[in-house]
């Protein structure tokens, strides 16, 4: 979500993915995926206030990502592509102002590279910030043309999980997690000054960073429990949303922080096979779920106590099925 009302979402459709976009908070949906290219190997979308980006994941014959973007207000798409293929992981695109980056998948841990002037050029290599070979590139985020962070996870041990930069690209230093013992950073949330990271430690717990001051110095707050496999985070200025298990079962439900993480308080049990959670403010917001192929899009209230079914137009589930796949 850019705004409380307005938002992307992308879903399953059949054999292949759409973006659906929203400018009521989802009580109409608009059909925004790109037209006359194939989604069956999912899609990576970012935004700003002005462009939006996708790229396309490879598919078959398609071993180089399609990337397309626009004006956030028009339908006209101008087509690129990537040297490579386009890494599934959210985050793995990122646009700010005229900065369009996107991270590679590749067998050295991922690339991130950026376009400037019409062409593609490397700022970034998972072995060159890592050399240990441990370390994966997920996502890239900038917050002006010049400082951005990388962020990935790691296959084995611990060590640097965000790394950043002043200089464009230039050069790249690890952020100090302040031994957090990290295997893995999740996407960060914020504008201008103030940031959110969520680190995911080796003893299987969530630690979220903030900064105020642009990333000069870190906090770490409270640690959260997690249950097995990655969790489910969404952020929106200081409030912070998560998946975290029961005190008496091992049943994921919605745990809320409204100090950065600081704290944390249990606020209600979380639907089967939750993808993605994104609080808008005032304890409102909007999830995902998605079994198999069927995707539900959930309205939030409470914080997470309470999850209401959005019901989404048929074409969504079926309009997958008339994608080409040449």
């Amino acid at each position: 979500m850019t705004t409380a009302t307005q938002g992307w979402a992308v879903l399953p459709s059949a054999d292949s993915w759409v973006l659906l976009s929203t400018t009521d908070g989802w009580r109409h949906v608009s059909n925004a995926s790109p037209l006359a290219v194939p989604t069956s190997g999912g899609l990576v979308m970012a935004t700003d206030a002005a462009t939006l980006a996708v790229a396309v994941g490879t598919y078959k014959r398609l071993t180089q990502s399609p990337l397309v973007k626009r004006d956030v207000s028009a339908t006209n798409w101008s087509a690129d592509e990537l040297p490579g293929s386009v890494r599934d992981a959210r985050g793995a695109l990122s646009v700010t102002g005229t900065v369009l980056s996107a991270v590679l998948a590749d067998h050295a841990g991922g690339t991130v590279l950026v376009n400037k002037d019409g062409s593609w050029r490397t700022v970034a290599a998972a072995h060159a910030l890592d050399p240990s070979g441990a370390f994966f590139l997920d996502g890239i985020t900038w917050l002006d043309a010049s400082h951005g962070w990388a962020r990935g996870h790691r296959a084995r041990g611990v060590g640097p999980v965000v790394f950043e930069t002043n200089d464009a690209g230039t050069t790249w230093h690890p952020v100090n997690v302040g031994g957090l013992a990290a295997v893995s950073a999740l996407q960060p949330c914020g504008s201008g000054a103030q940031w959110l990271i969520p680190i995911v430690r080796d003893d299987h717990s969530l630690v979220v960073l903030a900064t105020a001051d642009s990333g000069a110095s870190w906090s770490a707050g409270a640690a959260l429990t997690l249950t097995s496999g990655a969790p489910v985070v969404g952020c929106d200025g200081k409030d912070v949303w998560a998946t975290a298990p029961a005190d008496s079962s091992a049943a994921p439900s919605v745990v809320a922080s409204s100090d950065s993480g600081r704290s944390w308080r249990r606020t209600g049990a979380a639907p089967a096979h939750l993808r993605d959670l994104a609080p808008v403010g005032d304890g409102l917001g909007y999830a995902t779920s998605q079994e198999h192929k069927k995707a539900t899009l959930w309205r939030v209230s409470g914080d997470g106590s309470t999850f209401s079914k959005i019901p989404l137009p048929s074409w969504v589930a079926t309009i997958g099925a008339n994608e080409a796949t040449s």
